[in-house]
């Protein structure tokens, strides 16, 4: 009986150890490096799982503001190994819960807005 190489990860056996699952699709390319495989594995079972950096691409802000949302607690995220995770499902929906529609959004009329700036600058 023939060993598989150690640097070989068939993707059956790296879902059901990472998520408890088999794929419905097993991909094993002997020609393809230990590293393309992982990240096309991970890549089939996780979609749905971001790291700061991702989700900072996704919302495009930068990996520091998002450290900051996270700190402030006003970003849903986990914290997994140490690492910060965000699972994109709850990110659209946080993004949806901010997103005001025009019919949220208080009109002011110019006249209004006018006298708001005319009264902050003389104060009359």
């Amino acid at each position: 009986m023939k060993r598989k190489k150690t640097n070989q990860i068939d993707h059956d056996t790296f879902c059901e150890s990472t998520h408890g699952h088999a794929s419905s699709s097993a991909n094993n390319t002997p020609d393809n490096s230990r590293y393309e495989n992982i990240v096309e594995q991970r890549n089939a079972c996780q979609e749905e799982v971001l790291s700061l950096k991702q989700v900072a691409h996704y919302l495009q802000l930068s990996e520091s503001k998002i450290r900051r949302m996270v700190n402030q607690k006003l970003i849903p995220y986990a914290k997994l190994g140490g690492q910060y995770r965000f699972y994109l499902p709850k990110i659209r929906l946080w993004l949806e819960e901010l997103t005001q529609t025009a019919s949220e959004i208080p009109m002011q009329s110019a006249v209004d807005i006018a006298s708001n700036i005319w009264q902050e600058t003389i104060g009359e």
